[in-house]
Protein backbone atom coordinates (compact mmCIF):
# COMPACT_ATOMS: atom_id res chain seq x y z
CA UNK A 1 0.00 0.00 0.00
CA UNK A 2 1.58 3.50 -1.00
CA UNK A 3 2.57 6.04 2.01
CA UNK A 4 0.26 8.21 0.86
CA UNK A 5 -3.03 5.79 1.02
CA UNK A 6 -1.55 4.42 4.22
CA UNK A 7 -1.99 8.03 5.97
CA UNK A 8 -5.60 8.42 4.77
CA UNK A 9 -7.01 5.15 6.08
CA UNK A 10 -5.19 6.09 9.54
CA UNK A 11 -6.85 9.98 9.29
CA UNK A 12 -10.32 8.31 8.38
CA UNK A 13 -10.20 5.76 11.08
CA UNK A 14 -12.81 7.75 12.96
CA UNK A 15 -14.99 8.39 10.70
CA UNK A 16 -18.32 6.98 10.58
CA UNK A 17 -18.33 3.73 8.60
CA UNK A 18 -20.42 3.84 5.14
CA UNK A 19 -20.35 5.60 1.73
CA UNK A 20 -18.59 8.97 1.85
CA UNK A 21 -17.87 11.20 -0.96
CA UNK A 22 -13.80 11.60 0.08
CA UNK A 23 -13.68 7.31 -0.37
CA UNK A 24 -14.45 7.74 -3.75
CA UNK A 25 -12.24 10.08 -4.36
CA UNK A 26 -9.44 7.94 -3.15
CA UNK A 27 -10.06 4.80 -4.87
CA UNK A 28 -9.70 7.00 -8.06
CA UNK A 29 -6.35 8.28 -6.42
CA UNK A 30 -5.20 4.49 -6.11
CA UNK A 31 -6.16 3.62 -9.59
CA UNK A 32 -5.10 6.85 -10.93
CA UNK A 33 -1.82 8.12 -9.11
CA UNK A 34 0.25 9.57 -11.60
CA UNK A 35 -2.62 10.48 -13.96
CA UNK A 36 -3.66 14.36 -14.17
CA UNK A 37 -6.41 15.16 -11.98
CA UNK A 38 -6.99 18.82 -11.79
CA UNK A 39 -5.54 21.78 -14.12
CA UNK A 40 -6.08 25.73 -13.71
CA UNK A 41 -5.07 28.46 -11.25
CA UNK A 42 -3.78 27.25 -8.32
CA UNK A 43 -1.39 24.70 -10.38
CA UNK A 44 -1.64 21.52 -12.19
CA UNK A 45 -2.33 18.62 -9.58
CA UNK A 46 -2.12 15.16 -10.15
CA UNK A 47 -3.82 12.06 -8.61
CA UNK A 48 -1.65 11.20 -5.74
CA UNK A 49 -0.94 15.36 -5.23
CA UNK A 50 -4.54 16.15 -4.85
CA UNK A 51 -4.65 13.59 -1.97
CA UNK A 52 -1.24 14.71 -0.61
CA UNK A 53 -3.09 17.94 -0.31
CA UNK A 54 -6.37 17.13 1.47
CA UNK A 55 -4.49 15.08 3.60
CA UNK A 56 -2.26 18.16 4.60
CA UNK A 57 -5.48 20.33 4.98
CA UNK A 58 -7.47 17.61 7.41
CA UNK A 59 -4.39 17.26 9.22
CA UNK A 60 -4.59 21.17 10.15
CA UNK A 61 -7.86 21.21 10.32
CA UNK A 62 -7.74 18.07 13.10
CA UNK A 63 -4.91 20.70 14.89
CA UNK A 64 -7.62 22.92 15.42
CA UNK A 65 -9.82 21.28 16.79
CA UNK A 66 -12.96 20.40 14.38
CA UNK A 67 -14.99 18.15 15.44
CA UNK A 68 -16.73 15.85 13.28
CA UNK A 69 -19.41 16.80 11.21
CA UNK A 70 -19.08 20.49 12.06
CA UNK A 71 -19.46 22.81 9.20
CA UNK A 72 -16.23 24.40 7.50
CA UNK A 73 -16.86 27.28 5.15
CA UNK A 74 -14.57 26.91 2.01
CA UNK A 75 -13.61 30.52 0.12
CA UNK A 76 -13.33 29.13 -4.26
CA UNK A 77 -12.03 31.17 -6.50
CA UNK A 78 -12.54 27.74 -9.04
CA UNK A 79 -8.88 26.74 -8.69
CA UNK A 80 -7.84 23.14 -8.22
CA UNK A 81 -6.79 23.90 -4.53
CA UNK A 82 -10.20 24.69 -4.16
CA UNK A 83 -11.08 20.75 -4.86
CA UNK A 84 -8.30 19.69 -2.97
CA UNK A 85 -10.05 21.90 0.13
CA UNK A 86 -13.08 19.85 -0.02
CA UNK A 87 -11.68 16.63 -0.15
CA UNK A 88 -9.67 17.77 3.00
CA UNK A 89 -12.84 18.81 4.79
CA UNK A 90 -14.20 15.69 4.32
CA UNK A 91 -11.16 13.92 5.04
CA UNK A 92 -10.97 15.65 8.44
CA UNK A 93 -14.99 14.92 8.91
CA UNK A 94 -16.39 18.17 8.26
CA UNK A 95 -18.62 19.16 6.07
CA UNK A 96 -17.97 21.75 2.94
CA UNK A 97 -19.87 24.52 2.50
CA UNK A 98 -19.04 26.29 -0.50
CA UNK A 99 -18.75 30.15 -0.45
CA UNK A 100 -17.32 32.25 -3.43
CA UNK A 101 -14.34 34.93 -2.34
CA UNK A 102 -16.09 36.98 -4.37
CA UNK A 103 -19.35 37.17 -2.24
CA UNK A 104 -20.54 40.50 0.07
CA UNK A 105 -19.75 41.05 3.02
CA UNK A 106 -23.75 40.47 4.52
CA UNK A 107 -23.54 36.98 2.78
CA UNK A 108 -20.64 35.43 4.19
CA UNK A 109 -22.30 37.24 7.74
CA UNK A 110 -25.37 34.85 7.17
CA UNK A 111 -23.20 31.95 6.33
CA UNK A 112 -20.85 32.44 9.03
CA UNK A 113 -23.78 32.89 11.67
CA UNK A 114 -26.47 30.17 10.10
CA UNK A 115 -23.94 27.55 10.22
CA UNK A 116 -22.04 28.68 13.44
CA UNK A 117 -18.37 27.25 11.19
CA UNK A 118 -15.50 28.23 12.76
CA UNK A 119 -13.06 27.40 10.17
CA UNK A 120 -12.69 28.80 6.91
CA UNK A 121 -10.30 27.14 4.22
CA UNK A 122 -8.84 29.37 1.59
CA UNK A 123 -8.10 27.71 -1.64
CA UNK A 124 -5.91 30.37 -2.73
CA UNK A 125 -4.37 32.27 0.20
CA UNK A 126 -3.17 35.47 -1.55
CA UNK A 127 -5.05 37.59 1.88
CA UNK A 128 -8.08 38.74 -0.12
CA UNK A 129 -10.03 37.10 2.46
CA UNK A 130 -9.17 39.37 4.74
CA UNK A 131 -11.21 42.51 3.29
CA UNK A 132 -14.08 40.96 5.25
CA UNK A 133 -14.87 43.00 8.06
CA UNK A 134 -16.09 39.51 10.07
CA UNK A 135 -12.22 37.94 9.42
CA UNK A 136 -10.41 40.83 10.69
CA UNK A 137 -9.60 39.02 14.01
CA UNK A 138 -9.80 35.96 12.56
CA UNK A 139 -6.40 33.31 12.67
CA UNK A 140 -4.51 31.96 9.56
CA UNK A 141 -3.15 28.64 10.85
CA UNK A 142 -1.05 27.94 7.49
CA UNK A 143 -1.80 25.84 4.18
CA UNK A 144 -5.17 28.26 4.17
CA UNK A 145 -6.88 27.15 7.46
CA UNK A 146 -8.16 29.99 9.28
CA UNK A 147 -10.33 29.73 12.42
CA UNK A 148 -12.64 32.93 13.57
CA UNK A 149 -14.15 33.79 16.42
CA UNK A 150 -17.57 32.40 16.66
CA UNK A 151 -20.19 33.21 19.46
CA UNK A 152 -22.65 31.00 18.38
CA UNK A 153 -21.25 27.50 20.02
CA UNK A 154 -24.34 25.10 18.80
CA UNK A 155 -24.30 21.87 16.62
CA UNK A 156 -26.80 21.54 14.24
CA UNK A 157 -28.17 17.82 14.28
CA UNK A 158 -29.48 17.83 10.68
CA UNK A 159 -25.55 18.14 10.00
CA UNK A 160 -25.08 14.18 11.54
CA UNK A 161 -23.34 12.71 8.36
CA UNK A 162 -23.43 15.62 6.59
CA UNK A 163 -21.29 16.10 3.33
CA UNK A 164 -22.46 19.52 1.91
CA UNK A 165 -24.30 22.84 2.90
CA UNK A 166 -25.12 24.47 -0.20
CA UNK A 167 -26.98 27.64 0.21
CA UNK A 168 -29.08 28.57 -2.79
CA UNK A 169 -29.18 31.66 -4.80
CA UNK A 170 -31.77 33.17 -3.37
CA UNK A 171 -33.81 34.62 -6.14
CA UNK A 172 -37.33 33.60 -4.62
CA UNK A 173 -36.19 34.70 -1.16
CA UNK A 174 -33.69 34.25 1.44
CA UNK A 175 -31.28 31.70 0.55
CA UNK A 176 -31.98 28.78 2.52
CA UNK A 177 -29.05 26.40 3.31
CA UNK A 178 -28.65 23.12 1.73
CA UNK A 179 -27.70 19.85 3.28
CA UNK A 180 -26.62 17.02 1.43
CA UNK A 181 -25.61 13.59 3.30
CA UNK A 182 -22.74 11.29 2.25
CA UNK A 183 -24.59 8.37 1.55
CA UNK A 184 -27.55 9.98 -0.21
CA UNK A 185 -24.94 12.09 -2.57
CA UNK A 186 -22.36 8.71 -3.05
CA UNK A 187 -25.45 6.87 -3.80
CA UNK A 188 -26.83 10.26 -6.78
CA UNK A 189 -23.43 10.00 -7.91
CA UNK A 190 -23.27 6.39 -9.19
CA UNK A 191 -26.81 6.90 -10.35
CA UNK A 192 -25.58 9.87 -12.69
CA UNK A 193 -22.61 7.29 -13.86
CA UNK A 194 -24.85 4.69 -14.60
CA UNK A 195 -26.66 7.30 -17.15
CA UNK A 196 -24.07 9.16 -18.42
CA UNK A 197 -21.80 6.94 -18.54
CA UNK A 198 -18.50 9.60 -18.21
CA UNK A 199 -15.43 7.40 -19.90
CA UNK A 200 -12.24 7.34 -18.13
CA UNK A 201 -9.33 9.48 -18.73
CA UNK A 202 -11.81 11.99 -19.89
CA UNK A 203 -10.63 16.00 -19.77
CA UNK A 204 -13.51 18.00 -18.28
CA UNK A 205 -14.02 21.70 -18.55
CA UNK A 206 -15.47 23.49 -15.61
CA UNK A 207 -16.52 27.20 -16.15
CA UNK A 208 -19.55 26.43 -13.68
CA UNK A 209 -18.39 28.14 -10.14
CA UNK A 210 -17.74 25.56 -7.59
CA UNK A 211 -20.18 26.65 -5.47
CA UNK A 212 -23.06 25.81 -7.95
CA UNK A 213 -23.99 22.13 -7.35
CA UNK A 214 -24.03 20.98 -11.05
CA UNK A 215 -20.40 22.40 -11.02
CA UNK A 216 -19.71 20.40 -7.82
CA UNK A 217 -21.30 16.79 -8.86
CA UNK A 218 -19.90 17.37 -12.41
CA UNK A 219 -16.27 17.83 -11.29
CA UNK A 220 -16.16 15.00 -8.54
CA UNK A 221 -17.89 12.62 -11.03
CA UNK A 222 -15.36 13.12 -13.24
CA UNK A 223 -12.54 12.57 -10.84
CA UNK A 224 -14.83 9.03 -9.63
CA UNK A 225 -13.71 8.17 -13.49
CA UNK A 226 -10.17 9.12 -13.42
CA UNK A 227 -10.75 12.43 -15.76
CA UNK A 228 -8.88 15.23 -15.52
CA UNK A 229 -10.75 18.59 -14.60
CA UNK A 230 -9.58 21.49 -16.74
CA UNK A 231 -11.36 24.66 -14.00
CA UNK A 232 -11.14 28.00 -15.41
CA UNK A 233 -11.86 30.93 -12.89
CA UNK A 234 -14.93 32.34 -14.74
CA UNK A 235 -16.89 32.01 -17.96
CA UNK A 236 -15.48 34.00 -21.28
CA UNK A 237 -17.62 32.99 -24.74
CA UNK A 238 -14.44 33.53 -26.94
CA UNK A 239 -11.75 31.29 -24.89
CA UNK A 240 -14.62 28.46 -23.80
CA UNK A 241 -15.29 27.72 -28.18
CA UNK A 242 -11.51 27.95 -28.63
CA UNK A 243 -11.24 25.52 -25.97
CA UNK A 244 -13.74 22.78 -27.78
CA UNK A 245 -10.79 22.10 -29.63
CA UNK A 246 -7.85 21.52 -27.69
CA UNK A 247 -8.54 18.39 -26.11
CA UNK A 248 -11.51 18.57 -24.29
CA UNK A 249 -14.28 16.00 -24.52
CA UNK A 250 -16.93 17.23 -22.01
CA UNK A 251 -18.07 20.33 -20.71
CA UNK A 252 -20.77 21.01 -18.42
CA UNK A 253 -23.10 24.87 -19.12
CA UNK A 254 -26.09 26.07 -18.35
CA UNK A 255 -27.94 27.32 -21.52
CA UNK A 256 -27.20 31.32 -21.15
CA UNK A 257 -23.37 30.31 -22.17
CA UNK A 258 -24.48 28.78 -24.88
CA UNK A 259 -26.34 31.19 -25.88
CA UNK A 260 -23.38 33.46 -25.04
CA UNK A 261 -20.99 31.50 -27.55
CA UNK A 262 -22.99 31.63 -30.20
CA UNK A 263 -21.07 34.51 -31.78
CA UNK A 264 -17.76 32.98 -31.44
CA UNK A 265 -19.52 29.96 -33.02
CA UNK A 266 -21.78 31.66 -35.96
CA UNK A 267 -18.47 33.40 -37.74
CA UNK A 268 -17.96 30.52 -39.28
CA UNK A 269 -16.93 27.13 -37.41
CA UNK A 270 -14.74 25.72 -39.59
CA UNK A 271 -12.93 28.82 -40.04
CA UNK A 272 -12.56 29.35 -36.37
CA UNK A 273 -12.50 25.83 -34.97
CA UNK A 274 -11.62 23.80 -37.91
CA UNK A 275 -13.49 21.87 -40.03
CA UNK A 276 -15.82 18.84 -38.32
CA UNK A 277 -13.79 16.06 -39.21
CA UNK A 278 -10.92 17.93 -37.55
CA UNK A 279 -12.33 18.53 -34.42
CA UNK A 280 -12.82 16.05 -31.43
CA UNK A 281 -15.75 14.94 -30.60
CA UNK A 282 -17.12 15.67 -26.96
CA UNK A 283 -20.67 15.83 -25.10
CA UNK A 284 -22.20 18.76 -23.92
CA UNK A 285 -24.03 18.83 -20.47
CA UNK A 286 -26.47 21.33 -19.53
CA UNK A 287 -28.56 22.47 -17.14
CA UNK A 288 -30.04 24.56 -14.34
CA UNK A 289 -32.40 26.67 -16.56
CA UNK A 290 -34.54 25.35 -19.72
CA UNK A 291 -32.32 24.85 -22.84
CA UNK A 292 -35.44 25.74 -25.46
CA UNK A 293 -35.18 23.48 -28.39
CA UNK A 294 -34.16 25.64 -30.98
CA UNK A 295 -31.29 26.48 -28.96
CA UNK A 296 -29.97 23.20 -28.58
CA UNK A 297 -31.06 21.75 -32.35
CA UNK A 298 -28.46 25.08 -33.46
CA UNK A 299 -25.72 23.48 -31.72
CA UNK A 300 -26.72 20.44 -33.07
CA UNK A 301 -25.74 21.65 -36.25
CA UNK A 302 -23.04 23.97 -35.74
CA UNK A 303 -21.27 21.13 -34.04
CA UNK A 304 -22.78 18.12 -35.08
CA UNK A 305 -19.15 16.27 -33.35
CA UNK A 306 -20.60 16.95 -30.55
CA UNK A 307 -23.76 15.35 -28.55
CA UNK A 308 -26.10 17.43 -25.79
CA UNK A 309 -27.05 15.82 -22.94
CA UNK A 310 -29.62 18.05 -21.03
CA UNK A 311 -29.44 17.16 -16.95
CA UNK A 312 -32.48 18.60 -14.55
CA UNK A 313 -32.56 18.76 -11.08
CA UNK A 314 -32.55 20.49 -7.73
CA UNK A 315 -29.98 21.34 -5.13
CA UNK A 316 -32.31 19.74 -2.49
CA UNK A 317 -32.37 16.04 -4.43
CA UNK A 318 -28.54 16.47 -5.33
CA UNK A 319 -29.61 17.34 -8.74
CA UNK A 320 -30.11 15.09 -11.90
CA UNK A 321 -33.36 14.10 -11.22
CA UNK A 322 -34.46 13.82 -15.31
CA UNK A 323 -32.06 13.23 -18.02
CA UNK A 324 -32.30 13.59 -21.42
CA UNK A 325 -29.68 11.36 -22.66
CA UNK A 326 -27.27 12.51 -25.60
CA UNK A 327 -28.89 9.15 -27.98
CA UNK A 328 -32.67 10.37 -27.19
CA UNK A 329 -31.61 14.28 -27.40
CA UNK A 330 -32.39 14.36 -31.45
CA UNK A 331 -35.56 12.92 -30.79
CA UNK A 332 -36.98 14.65 -27.93
CA UNK A 333 -35.31 18.50 -27.89
CA UNK A 334 -36.79 21.04 -25.42
CA UNK A 335 -37.53 18.30 -23.03
CA UNK A 336 -35.49 17.29 -19.57
CA UNK A 337 -35.91 13.49 -20.84
CA UNK A 338 -37.14 10.57 -18.10
CA UNK A 339 -36.19 10.20 -14.18
CA UNK A 340 -32.34 9.61 -14.04
CA UNK A 341 -32.67 6.53 -12.04
CA UNK A 342 -35.73 3.23 -11.15
CA UNK A 343 -36.56 5.06 -7.88
CA UNK A 344 -37.26 8.50 -8.70
CA UNK A 345 -41.33 8.56 -9.00
CA UNK A 346 -42.58 11.93 -10.23
CA UNK A 347 -45.99 13.27 -11.10
CA UNK A 348 -47.73 16.29 -12.46
CA UNK A 349 -50.53 18.36 -10.54
CA UNK A 350 -52.81 21.07 -10.54
CA UNK A 351 -53.17 24.06 -7.13
CA UNK A 352 -55.03 21.89 -5.39
CA UNK A 353 -52.76 18.64 -5.33
CA UNK A 354 -54.55 16.41 -8.02
CA UNK A 355 -52.98 14.80 -10.67
CA UNK A 356 -53.71 16.67 -14.04
CA UNK A 357 -53.98 14.86 -17.49
CA UNK A 358 -51.33 14.02 -19.38
CA UNK A 359 -50.53 17.22 -21.91
CA UNK A 360 -52.18 19.41 -19.52
CA UNK A 361 -49.36 21.75 -17.42
CA UNK A 362 -49.29 21.40 -13.58
CA UNK A 363 -46.35 21.84 -10.71
CA UNK A 364 -43.85 19.15 -10.85
CA UNK A 365 -43.62 16.57 -7.75
CA UNK A 366 -40.47 14.56 -7.11
CA UNK A 367 -40.20 11.62 -4.50
CA UNK A 368 -36.57 10.54 -4.35
CA UNK A 369 -34.25 8.30 -1.82
CA UNK A 370 -31.79 11.09 -2.89
CA UNK A 371 -33.26 13.83 -0.76
CA UNK A 372 -31.45 16.34 1.39
CA UNK A 373 -31.40 15.93 5.23
CA UNK A 374 -33.61 19.21 5.23
CA UNK A 375 -32.64 22.81 5.45
CA UNK A 376 -30.58 24.38 7.77
CA UNK A 377 -32.15 25.59 10.83
CA UNK A 378 -35.86 24.37 9.72
CA UNK A 379 -35.64 20.80 11.11
CA UNK A 380 -39.52 20.25 9.75
CA UNK A 381 -38.44 20.50 6.40
CA UNK A 382 -37.34 17.00 5.61
CA UNK A 383 -40.32 15.72 3.08
CA UNK A 384 -41.64 19.26 1.85
CA UNK A 385 -44.75 17.74 0.10
CA UNK A 386 -47.42 15.51 1.12
CA UNK A 387 -46.94 11.94 0.25
CA UNK A 388 -43.53 12.03 0.15
CA UNK A 389 -43.19 14.19 -3.07
CA UNK A 390 -41.13 17.18 -2.94
CA UNK A 391 -42.48 20.15 -4.71
CA UNK A 392 -40.10 21.44 -7.40
CA UNK A 393 -41.96 24.55 -8.14
CA UNK A 394 -41.67 24.22 -11.26
CA UNK A 395 -44.41 24.09 -13.83
CA UNK A 396 -44.09 20.89 -16.18
CA UNK A 397 -45.81 18.97 -19.21
CA UNK A 398 -45.64 15.38 -19.60
CA UNK A 399 -45.90 14.13 -23.49
CA UNK A 400 -47.10 10.50 -24.53
CA UNK A 401 -43.97 8.32 -24.01
CA UNK A 402 -43.45 9.95 -20.55
CA UNK A 403 -40.72 12.63 -21.51
CA UNK A 404 -41.29 15.92 -19.39
CA UNK A 405 -40.98 19.19 -20.60
CA UNK A 406 -40.17 22.71 -17.95
CA UNK A 407 -42.51 25.21 -19.09
CA UNK A 408 -41.83 27.96 -16.02
CA UNK A 409 -41.72 28.83 -12.76
CA UNK A 410 -44.89 28.44 -10.00
CA UNK A 411 -43.28 31.75 -8.30
CA UNK A 412 -42.48 33.32 -12.01
CA UNK A 413 -45.98 33.67 -13.41
CA UNK A 414 -46.89 36.74 -14.07
CA UNK A 415 -50.29 37.33 -12.86
CA UNK A 416 -51.51 39.56 -15.68
CA UNK A 417 -55.08 41.15 -15.47
CA UNK A 418 -55.87 37.87 -13.40
CA UNK A 419 -54.47 35.98 -16.03
CA UNK A 420 -51.91 33.51 -15.82
CA UNK A 421 -48.46 34.08 -17.80
CA UNK A 422 -45.17 32.25 -18.31
CA UNK A 423 -42.30 33.73 -18.73
CA UNK A 424 -40.72 30.98 -20.13
CA UNK A 425 -43.50 30.69 -22.94
CA UNK A 426 -42.44 34.35 -24.04
CA UNK A 427 -38.95 33.85 -24.11
CA UNK A 428 -39.44 30.78 -26.62
CA UNK A 429 -41.60 32.41 -28.48
CA UNK A 430 -39.15 35.60 -29.58
CA UNK A 431 -35.99 33.01 -29.40
CA UNK A 432 -37.54 31.54 -32.45
CA UNK A 433 -37.28 35.06 -34.38
CA UNK A 434 -33.80 34.55 -36.70
CA UNK A 435 -32.74 38.09 -35.22
CA UNK A 436 -33.00 37.44 -31.38
CA UNK A 437 -30.23 36.09 -29.93
CA UNK A 438 -31.33 36.32 -26.10
CA UNK A 439 -34.31 36.75 -24.40
CA UNK A 440 -35.61 37.43 -21.05
CA UNK A 441 -39.46 38.27 -19.74
CA UNK A 442 -40.51 39.00 -15.95
CA UNK A 443 -43.22 40.61 -14.92
CA UNK A 444 -43.31 44.13 -12.91
CA UNK A 445 -45.84 45.32 -10.13
CA UNK A 446 -48.69 47.87 -11.60
CA UNK A 447 -51.47 48.82 -9.94
CA UNK A 448 -54.19 48.64 -12.58
CA UNK A 449 -53.00 45.45 -14.08
CA UNK A 450 -51.45 43.83 -10.71
CA UNK A 451 -48.64 42.92 -13.34
CA UNK A 452 -47.11 44.50 -16.45
CA UNK A 453 -45.06 41.61 -18.48
CA UNK A 454 -41.36 43.32 -19.65
CA UNK A 455 -39.60 41.19 -22.31
CA UNK A 456 -35.92 42.44 -22.90
CA UNK A 457 -34.25 40.89 -25.98
CA UNK A 458 -30.35 40.96 -27.07
CA UNK A 459 -30.07 40.77 -31.05
CA UNK A 460 -27.96 38.67 -32.45
CA UNK A 461 -24.28 40.16 -34.10
CA UNK A 462 -25.17 42.26 -37.44
CA UNK A 463 -29.23 42.30 -36.70
CA UNK A 464 -30.66 45.27 -36.46
CA UNK A 465 -33.35 44.31 -34.10
CA UNK A 466 -36.46 47.02 -33.38
CA UNK A 467 -38.88 46.88 -30.95
CA UNK A 468 -41.72 46.86 -33.31
CA UNK A 469 -40.36 43.77 -35.02
CA UNK A 470 -40.34 41.82 -31.98
CA UNK A 471 -43.92 42.94 -30.43
CA UNK A 472 -45.23 41.51 -34.27
CA UNK A 473 -43.48 38.48 -34.03
CA UNK A 474 -45.21 37.86 -30.47
CA UNK A 475 -48.93 38.79 -31.49
CA UNK A 476 -48.41 36.64 -34.49
CA UNK A 477 -48.27 33.38 -32.57
CA UNK A 478 -49.22 34.27 -28.87
CA UNK A 479 -52.39 34.82 -27.05
CA UNK A 480 -53.29 38.63 -26.74
CA UNK A 481 -52.93 38.11 -23.15
CA UNK A 482 -49.33 36.85 -23.01
CA UNK A 483 -47.90 39.51 -25.24
CA UNK A 484 -45.19 41.59 -23.84
CA UNK A 485 -46.50 44.98 -22.20
CA UNK A 486 -43.37 46.56 -22.72
CA UNK A 487 -40.24 45.27 -24.75
CA UNK A 488 -36.73 46.74 -24.13
CA UNK A 489 -33.33 46.19 -26.44
CA UNK A 490 -30.53 45.18 -24.05
CA UNK A 491 -26.74 44.36 -24.84
CA UNK A 492 -27.27 41.44 -22.49
CA UNK A 493 -29.40 39.23 -19.68
CA UNK A 494 -28.75 39.69 -16.00
CA UNK A 495 -27.13 36.65 -14.83
CA UNK A 496 -27.07 35.49 -11.33
CA UNK A 497 -23.88 34.62 -9.01
CA UNK A 498 -24.46 30.59 -10.77
CA UNK A 499 -24.18 32.34 -14.63
CA UNK A 500 -28.17 31.48 -15.14
CA UNK A 501 -30.09 34.49 -16.58
CA UNK A 502 -31.65 36.19 -13.34
CA UNK A 503 -35.19 37.21 -13.87
CA UNK A 504 -35.46 38.98 -10.02
CA UNK A 505 -32.56 41.50 -11.59
CA UNK A 506 -34.23 42.25 -14.76
CA UNK A 507 -37.32 43.21 -12.35
CA UNK A 508 -35.09 45.10 -10.42
CA UNK A 509 -33.26 47.39 -12.99
CA UNK A 510 -36.71 47.78 -14.59
CA UNK A 511 -38.09 49.21 -11.34
CA UNK A 512 -34.74 51.21 -10.48
CA UNK A 513 -35.27 52.46 -14.09
CA UNK A 514 -38.82 53.88 -13.45
CA UNK A 515 -38.01 55.68 -9.80
CA UNK A 516 -34.85 57.22 -11.71
CA UNK A 517 -37.27 58.09 -14.34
Amino acid sequence: MAADQEVFLAMSHSLPPGDRVELLIAQACARHHDHAALCGEGGDLAYSELLARAEVVAGELKKVGLELDHPVLVMTTNSTTDIAAYVGVWMAGGVVVPVHIGASEDTLTTIVMRTAARCLVIGIDDGSWRRFRLLHDAHSHGHGVVTIRQRAERQHEILQGAALVIFTSGTTGQPKGVVLGHTRYVAKLRSLQHVLGFTDGGNALLVLQLTFSFGIWFSLLTLMTGGSVHLRRRFDAARTAQDLTSGIDRIAVVPTMLRMMLPELEGGPSERLGSPSQRPAGLIVTGGEVLPAHLGRHYRQLLPEWSITDVYGLTETASGDFILPATSYDAHPGTIGWPSHDAIRYTVRNEAGSPVPLGDVGELWISTPFLMHGYLGDPGSRISATDDYFRTGDLAVEHPGGAVEIVGRVKNLVNRGGNKVSPVEIENCVLEHPGVAAALATGVPDDRMGERLYLAVVPRAGAHLTTGEVELWARERLEKYKIPDYTIIVTAIPLGPTGKADRSVLQRQILDGHSRG
